[in-house]
């Protein structure tokens, strides 16, 4: 009887081992074609975004054969304008030098209200910014002494050496102009003041962004927060890149070529965008 019962222990403990095993392979399996899909799609380099805002730049243009018709206008989700510095209302609580550094007022146009971020962190020097989204900017050298005028309530943090931020200005993200060698420029939405930077390439499995990519059909990219984004046939080959679950950062498409493409999205895994309107 002993033998009998320790010959089923032996074959129940064999079957969890098999099965714990085949689990393991499996996660192996699974975690090795997530890796390789992910290093089949490195982020296109500095030459090929230069090279891109070269391109968009003797594209498409803001002409009337380009404008979306009434009815497509109709189907926007929202269309805000956002004026940025202009003067603070009386008695608002800021000082002098943050006073000084106002810009002459810009109005830009979004049709996603995501458009706006705020400071999370600011390195001792300047030289990098961490937005509310999780994602690093690499500051031009020219531009860090810009920093120093931001609206910030901060608390210094000795361990991580950096400036953790509890109330700032707001944020927002555009492309870089096509002489510039930086690919994106960070705008005060209070001040106006603007810093040329480069985005930090994120670490693996790192959170950097609350909008992901939900699904692509042709020129149409669905995100999961419900809203939808039609693309131009001029950006819409760059979206065979793209894949369900990559990070994206909304940002406002600003400058001489915007066409009528109101937004950037910028795909954080590839560090690329497309120009694109919100229209649900």
């Amino acid at each position: 009887m002993n033998s009998i019962y320790k010959k089923l222990c032996l074959s129940f403990l064999c079957g969890i081992v098999a099965f714990s095993g085949m689990a393991v392979a499996n996660e192996a399996r699974d975690g090795a074609e997530v890796q390789a899909q992910l290093g089949d799609r490195a982020g296109t380099t500095k030459q090929e975004r230069q090279a891109l805002k070269s391109l968009r730049s003797n594209g498409e243009s803001a002409s009337a054969e380009n404008a979306p018709s009434k009815e497509a206008n109709k189907t926007f989700r929202m269309t805000q304008e956002i004026t940025i510095g202009a003067e603070p209302t009386e008695g608002a609580n800021v000082d002098e030098a943050h006073v000084a550094s106002y810009k002459s007022p810009v109005t830009y146009i979004t049709t996603h209200e995501g458009v706006m971020h705020t400071v999370y962190s600011l390195s001792q020097f300047g030289d990098y910014v961490t937005l509310n989204d999780g994602l690093t900017w690499f500051v031009r050298p020219a531009d860090r002494y810009k920093t120093g005028n931001f609206l910030v309530v901060t608390e210094y943090d000795y361990f991580l050496n950096t400036n953790f931020c509890y109330f700032t200005d707001n944020i927002l993200i555009l492309p870089g102009s096509v002489f510039s060698a930086y690919d994106y420029v960070l705008v005060n939405a209070t001040t106006g003041e603007t810093l040329e930077v480069d985005l930090v390439q994120p670490t693996p499995g790192q959170i950097v962004s609350s909008y992901t990519v939900l699904a692509i059909a042709g020129n149409t990219v669905y995100l999961q927060d419900g809203s939808i984004w039609t693309v131009p046939a001029s950006d819409q080959g760059m979206l065979y890149r793209w894949y369900p679950g990559d990070s994206i950062t909304i940002g406002i498409n600003d400058g001489f070529f915007t066409g009528w493409n109101r937004n950037i999205l910028i795909n954080v895994n590839l560090n690329e965008y497309v120009r694109g309107n919100c229209i649900n």
